[in-house]
């Protein structure tokens, strides 16, 4: 296997610049018997993109309508106008097209694309933003990428399969990952995107790239990038690229709330529950986003994936799990009990649609009449609200001003008059009552 450039002149001035790879013979085990050595070669052009053609030693009148020009020892039909593509396909002519361009073609291509990155230079590449390095990598490297369109002949789909299925196979750091990093320049710091290179897989949710499906708010994507989540940026053509290797049947990782849950459940050393600014998470706002981004596509039948989910602030600042097992409260009269900050959640969700799906899951709780008894009584049982007389007068007309909230949330005279009841026997002999001396 071998790669070089050229430089193709014509008559009329013009000139085109080339990248070639040629191969004889092949990686694969499997074989046909009684043909001849299999060999070929990809064409990719450097300073244009001509409609990609198939040869077999000269050109064919067929188009592939791949990015690149495709040769190989290929058997041609009796015009000599098209490869053989006979309806049986025990034929060895049609088998051994196949087999040229599943088992040489395809591995060569993929190489070329290697290649086609290694011009690009230095790693990381920098950009003064993402659509800078979107128009560099989309002219110089990710058109090259082969898709089925309807403007390809089905018979050079197999090929466009095999290799998004070699890709993952293989390894091969051939997705751009990115992140935006302050750097010093001229003694001011300014922001660049960094490009790195990493390989398509979906084995492991921690190393693995994740095709994002659209732009992120800045804030999660900062989130996601201290906990070392690599980022495929969401242009058009990797976009494009990403359903391609879905099409091949080929697993990678897209960015979605199930995808980010997995992510987040298997970062390492990460033990539970522990002080906020002693995780990677650092702050609540960090922990913000990325909670409100994993609730955002949740259904009821998905809301299992939240187990263990290590996003659950409690009040004390403290980072736990979330369990159903366990469950906080969601409630703001948390201040009425400094020694139960850990029974409440400090989350910051968005949607209302998400708050109930949380309680009505099991991972959070409403702080009701009968939730707060013991709480209440608790506190009054330790009569240090009595000792300092401002501050207890403060904290019952709070306590108050919660059986009010609970009492009136209904507008129907009698779940009111039933809600006020139920006060009246929760507390019943508790010195609750305020009362003017």
């Amino acid at each position: 296997r071998i790669f070089y450039r050229m430089k193709v002149k014509c008559s009329l001035g013009s000139s085109s610049e080339w990248l070639v790879g040629r191969q004889i013979g092949t990686d694969s085990m499997d074989t046909i018997d009684g043909v001849q050595l299999p060999h070929g070669g990809v064409a990719a052009c450097l300073n244009g993109q001509p409609p990609g053609r198939a040869f077999c030693t000269l050109p064919l009148p067929v188009k592939t309508n791949l990015p690149v020009h495709i040769s190989g020892n290929f058997n041609v039909d009796s015009a000599r106008r098209d490869l053989r593509k006979d309806d049986n396909k025990d034929s060895p002519e049609a088998a051994w097209n196949s087999f040229l361009l599943q088992s040489l073609i395809a591995p060569l291509y993929l190489y070329l694309l290697e290649e086609l990155r290694k011009t690009l230079k230095k790693t990381p590449l920098q950009f003064s933003s993402l659509n800078a390095c979107q128009e560099k990598l989309d002219s110089k490297y990710l058109r090259h990428f082969p898709l089925v369109t309807d403007h390809v002949p089905p018979f050079w789909h197999q090929l466009v399969n095999r290799l998004y299925v070699l890709a993952t196979e293989r390894r091969l750091p051939l997705l751009p990952v990115y992140r935006k990093e302050s750097k010093r320049m001229f003694k001011h710091g300014i922001k660049v995107v960094s490009v790195y290179w990493s390989a398509p897989q979906q084995e492991h949710p921690i190393k693995y790239p994740y095709f994002l499906q659209s732009e992120i708010n800045g804030s999660l994507e900062g989130a996601l990038q201290k906990l070392g989540m690599l980022l495929v940026p969401a242009f058009q053509r990797l976009q494009e690229i990403r359903h391609q290797f879905v099409k091949a049947g080929v697993g990678i990782l897209t960015l979605d709330s199930l995808s980010l849950c997995c992510f987040l459940k298997s970062l390492p050393g990460l033990c539970l529950p522990c002080p906020l600014d002693q995780t990677p998470m650092k702050n609540s706002l960090g922990c913000s986003f990325l909670l409100n981004f994993c609730l955002k596509g949740l259904c009821s039948k998905d809301i299992g994936c939240l187990e263990g989910l290590p996003l659950l602030i409690t009040r004390d600042n403290i980072l736990r799990h979330f369990s159903q097992k366990d469950p906080v409260y969601q409630s703001s009269i948390y201040k009425l009990f400094p020694s139960h900050q850990d029974r409440f959640s400090a989350c910051d969700i968005d949607s209302p649609e998400a708050r109930k799906l949380l309680v009505e899951s099991g991972f959070m709780k409403e702080f009701t009449l009968s939730e707060s008894a013991v709480y209440i009584q608790e506190r009054l049982r330790l009569n240090d609200w009595v000792s300092l007389p401002n501050k207890g007068r403060d904290w019952l007309r709070k306590v108050w001003e919660f059986f009010d909230m609970e009492i009136c949330a209904s507008s129907k005279e009698d779940v009111r008059s039933q809600m006020f009841q139920k006060l009246v026997s929760l507390f019943e002999g508790w010195s609750v009552l305020p009362v003017c001396r």
